[in-house]
C-alpha cells in the first residue's frame, strides 16, 4: 500500500494530521506520559546496546590489526629461531607489536597455552606452528608458519546494568614469510664483471638474481640461456650477443641489498684433529687419498683434504672445519648428506667429471648451509662436476669468488650467497627453489612476511 506524500498540494492531508496530533497532547488521561516513559526507556536501552556493541565492534577490529602485526612481526624472526621450540625472539616481536598498535603490554603464552582465556588483561599465545584449529587447519604444526591469538576483556558502558561487566573478545592470524627476494646474491660493491655469463652456459633460475656492484659492467651476459625473475644490478650491464639467450627482466640501477647471511655465527674453532672417529680427522699436513674409499667425520682438518685416483669419500654428517685447500679429482666421488664445510682459510676446487652428492642440514644454527668460506678469504671457489651432481644448500663466500665451470646439479633446492660470479660455457644448472626439507624456508631469508589467514 502506497502511503500518500503529505505536502501543502493535499491540505485536508496535512489537515488531518495537525488535528490528529492536536488531540493526542491535548488528553488528560496521562497517556502520552505513559507512552513516553515507556519508549523512551526503550530507546535508551537500544542506544546503549549500540553503544557497547559497537564500542566490541570496534575493539575487535583492532584487536585483529593486533593479532595480525604480531603475527607478522613473530614471522619475522623464523629465520633466527631456527627449529628453536617457543623461541623468545618471536614472542618479545608479537608483544612489540600489540604495544606499537596502541595495546597493553600483553602477558605471552606458546604452545597453545590456552590458560590465557582466563585471563584479565591482554594476552597473547604465539604458535610456532598452528594449533589452535587442529587438523581441520592445513597449516597445523608445520613450523614455517607462526600463529598468533590475541585476546583481551573489554569493559561495558550500560551492559554493567544488566550484569554483563566485562567481554572477552579473540581474534586469531596465522603469517609465514613469502618467498625469498633472490636465490643468488653477488656482494661486490665496485667490481667490473662482478656477475660474468660466457657463451655456452645454461643457467635456470626460478628466483631473482642481485648484483651489488656498482661497476658500468657489473653484470656482462656474452651469450647461452639464463632464464631467470629479474636480475636487478646496481651500476650498469653490457649484453652481448644482440641478448639472445637473456630471458630474464634486467633492471639497473637498482638499489644495493645488505647481506642475507651477515649475521651467521662463525664456528668456533677447535684445535686440529678434535674429531677422533675418522683416520683422516685433520692432521696438521692434511688428509690424503690417494684411491680407495674412506669415511670421514666432523671435526677440524688442518691442511686441507685431497682426493686423486678413483677416491672415494663419504663424510658423516656436521660441521667440518678446514685449513687447508680441498682439492677432488676428476675420477672421484664425493657423497654427505647434513653436512656443512665451513673454510677457515683456502677453498674448495672440484675437478672435471667429479661425481658429488652432498646436502647441508635441515636443522641447527647451520640449517641449508652447505659452504661457508671465512669473511676475509678471498680464493676462488671453483665448482666442476658430473651431470648427475647434487650441491644442495648455500654457497656463503662472502668475500670470495665462485666460479662454475661445467656439470649440474639436481638438487631441490641451491642458493648463492657469493662476493662474484662467473658462470663458463658448459655449465647447465638448474638452481632449485624448492626449500620444503628446512623447517624455516630459504636461509637467505624472504623479501617480507605475509599473512595467511585471520579471523
Amino acid at each position: 500500500m502506497k502511503i500518500p506524500e503529505i505536502s501543502n498540494s493535499n491540505p485536508f492531508t496535512v489537515r488531518a494530521l495537525l488535528n490528529a496530533g492536536y488531540r493526542l497532547m491535548t488528553r488528560k488521561d496521562g497517556s502520552v506520559f505513559v507512552l513516553t516513559v515507556l519508549f523512551g526507556g526503550i530507546l535508551l536501552g537500544v542506544l546503549a546496546f549500540a553503544i557497547d556493541v559497537g564500542q566490541l565492534l570496534y575493539t575487535r577490529r583492532q584487536l585483529q590489526s593486533v593479532a595480525n602485526a604480531a603475527a607478522l612481526s613473530a614471522a619475522l624472526e623464523l629465520q633466527q629461531c631456527g627449529s628453536t621450540p617457543a623461541c623468545t625472539l618471536m614472542q618479545t616481536a608479537a608483544s612489540q607489536a600489540a604495544i606499537e598498535n596502541n595495546f597493553p603490554t600483553a602477558t605471552v603464552y606458546t604452545q597453545c597455552n590456552f590458560n590465557a582465556n582466563s585471563q584479565t588483561g591482554m594476552t597473547l599465545v604465539v604458535n610456532n606452528g598452528p594449533c589452535a584449529l587442529g587438523t581441520s587447519d592445513p597449516n597445523h604444526g608445520l613450523t614455517t608458519y607462526v600463529e598468533v591469538i590475541a585476546t583481551i576483556q573489554q569493559k561495558t558502558m550500560f551492559g554493567a546494568m544488566l550484569g554483563v561487566r566485562n567481554v572477552m573478545l579473540g581474534t586469531r592470524a596465522e603469517a609465514t614469510l613469502g618467498p625469498p627476494s633472490a636465490c643468488v646474491t653477488i656482494l661486490d660493491s665496485n667490481a667490473s664483471q662482478a656477475f660474468l655469463f660466457n657463451g655456452g652456459a645454461t643457467v635456470s633460475a626460478p628466483c631473482g638474481i642481485t648484483v651489488n656492484s656498482n661497476s658500468g659492467t657489473a653484470f656482462e651476459f656474452n651469450g647461452g640461456s639464463l632464464t631467470a625473475n629479474y636480475v636487478n644490478v646496481v651500476g650498469g650491464d653490457m649484453i652481448n650477443n644482440g641478448g639472445s639467450g637473456l630471458n630474464a627482466t634486467v633492471k639497473t640501477g637498482a638499489s644495493a641489498v645488505t647481506d642475507p647471511l651477515a649475521s651467521l655465527p662463525v664456528p668456533t674453532i677447535g684445535a686440529c684433529g678434535t674429531s677422533t672417529s675418522s683416520p683422516y680427522h685433520g692432521v696438521s699436513y692434511g688428509a690424503l687419498l690417494n684411491s680407495g674409499a674412506s669415511t670421514f667425520f666432523p671435526g677440524v682438518y688442518c691442511g686441507g683434504i685431497t682426493l686423486n685416483a678413483n677416491a672415494t669419500a663419504t663424510f658423516n654428517p656436521g660441521l667440518y672445519i678446514i685449513n687447508g685447500p680441498v682439492v677432488i679429482g676428476a675420477s672421484d666421488t664425493v657423497t654427505g648428506s647434513g653436512v656443512t664445510f665451513y673454510f677457515e682459510n683456502n677453498s674448495w676446487t672440484s675437478n672435471g667429471a667429479a661425481s658429488m652428492n652432498l646436502t647441508a642440514p635441515t636443522t641447527g644454527t647451520y640449517a641449508g648451509i652447505l659452504f661457508f668460506q671465512a669473511h676475509g678469504d678471498t680464493d676462488t671457489f671453483i665448482l666442476d662436476s658430473n651431470t648427475t651432481s647434487v650441491a644442495q644448500g648455500t654457497f656463503y663466500l662472502p668475500d670470495g669468488p665462485l666460479t662454475i665451470n661445467g656439470g649440474a646439479n639436481l638438487a631441490a633446492y641451491e642458493l648463492l650467497d657469493v662476493h662474484d660470479l662467473t658462470v663458463d660455457s658448459g655449465v647447465n644448472l638448474v638452481i632449485g627453489t624448492n626449500y620444503s626439507s628446512l623447517p624455516n624456508g630459504s636461509p637467505l631469508g624472504a623479501a617480507s612476511a605475509q599473512a595467511i589467514l585471520t579471523e
